[in-house]
């Protein structure tokens, strides 16, 4: 609303501010009514525009749940694995030892063709066994760094015995021994040869491992199955592989090298123990074979 005499606008009361004209009581009338309906107009608009923030915000806090609530849950599955595995382990090793308690037991011949030979036996009654392992290159199951609790090299795993001469084998990055740092590992036969750098970590159960420089562990034939080196347990030359149990087929794995991180295989394969004929197979000085349910022939 202007003032009819000056063109002043509007401001608030009975009468022009600038000239002192009065205003009619039906301008003021007109003007309040006009107001009142500028008001009201702007209520819907502004309901509106706080209607569409507040939807706003519900979602991306939606976006915000549907990515970290997942990956949450996944860290907590991840973890409670984990948890379960190591307590699976440690549950292993704990009956491992309780049925190995003797040292005359642990290092006992071993059945199907495997022998430990040193003339020690007598001398280490009444100290630690712990402490007589470590010193001679013989480890029990468990966890161990390489370089640190274990030199680096070259070792061989032996099978505590029972059942089919099964123990578990496994090498790591990390000390959590988790499958995420796992560069191999699985359920073995009778034995295994395995080369260890430093900073691996090592996890082994139901089986002994040898410094092989400073223990004679003789690797014999088994019924069930074993791994040999070429040139130290048996000789280079053609082979033929053959399934020793029946109702199980034999497989066999040949590695050209064990310095990788992983070990180098060159031939691997299936022999069924209904097939009449062998597997022929020829071995070079320094690989290794390992053989599941299978032994060799000399062609």
């Amino acid at each position: 609303m202007y003032c009819r005499n000056c063109g002043t606008p509007y401001s608030g009361g009975v009468v022009c501010e600038r000239c002192g004209t009065r205003y009619t009581d039906e301008e003021l009338n007109e003007y309040a009514s006009m107001a009142s309906k500028a008001k009201s107009s702007k209520s819907p608009v502004v309901i509106i525009l706080i209607i569409v923030a507040v939807i706003g915000i519900i979602g991306i806090l939606g976006v915000l749940a549907a990515i970290f609530v997942p990956a949450f849950i996944g860290y907590q599955v991840k973890s409670r694995e984990a948890q379960e595995m190591a307590a699976s382990r440690q549950e292993a090793n704990s009956a491992y030892y309780e049925e190995n308690a003797s040292y005359d037991e642990e290092r006992a011949s071993y059945s199907e063709g495997y022998a430990y030979e040193d003339d020690a036996e007598e001398s280490v009654r009444g100290v630690d066994k712990n402490e007589y392992m470590k010193e001679n290159g013989v480890y029990q199951s468990g966890t161990y760094e390489c370089g640190v609790d274990i030199p680096e090299g070259e070792y061989i795993v032996v099978s505590s015995g029972g059942g089919y001469g099964d123990f578990y084998f496994g090498v790591y990055t990390q000390s959590d021994c988790s499958d995420e740092s796992e560069l191999y590992g699985n359920w073995y036969q009778g034995n295994m040869y395995v080369k260890l750098s430093e900073g691996q970590f090592v996890h082994f159960a139901h089986a002994t491992m040898y410094d092989p420089e400073v223990n004679d562990v003789k690797v014999g034939e088994t019924s069930y199955g074993a791994m040999y080196k070429v040139g130290k347990d048996i000789e280079p030359g053609r082979y033929l592989i053959k399934s020793t149990e029946e109702g199980y087929g034999c497989e066999y794995t040949i590695y050209s090298s064990l310095d990788a991180v992983i070990p180098v295989v060159r031939d691997s394969n299936y022999c069924d123990f209904y097939d009449s004929e062998s597997v022929l197979v020829e071995l070079s000085e320094g690989e290794y074979i390992s053989l599941s349910f299978g032994k060799l022939e000399k062609e």
